[in-house]
């Protein structure tokens, strides 16, 4: 019977140490997935940045041909108007 109950309890002992290494594993990849989550916010966060800037200098050179295209027209008129 003693034999037993030593037996029982050296199970459990084993038991506890897997669940509480288990438990310790569990933390690792938690702090793992929030490691990551932070990198591919960055990451995102840096791809809206370079997609915001990529359009604005599109626009940019956008306005500037029409500002030049305007211009042009301007003069055209001012000449026309002159003759």
């Amino acid at each position: 019977m003693e034999q037993t109950l030593n037996l029982i309890l050296s199970e459990l002992q084993s038991v506890r140490k897997e669940l509480k290494e288990i438990g310790q594993e569990v933390s690792e990849i938690k702090q793992s997935q929030v490691s990551m989550e932070n990198k591919l916010t960055e990451r995102l966060d840096l791809l809206t940045n370079q997609t915001s800037n990529a359009i604005i200098e599109h626009h940019d050179k956008s306005i500037d041909f029409l500002r030049g295209k305007i211009i042009k027209l301007e003069e055209e008129l001012y000449k026309l108007k002159q003759n």
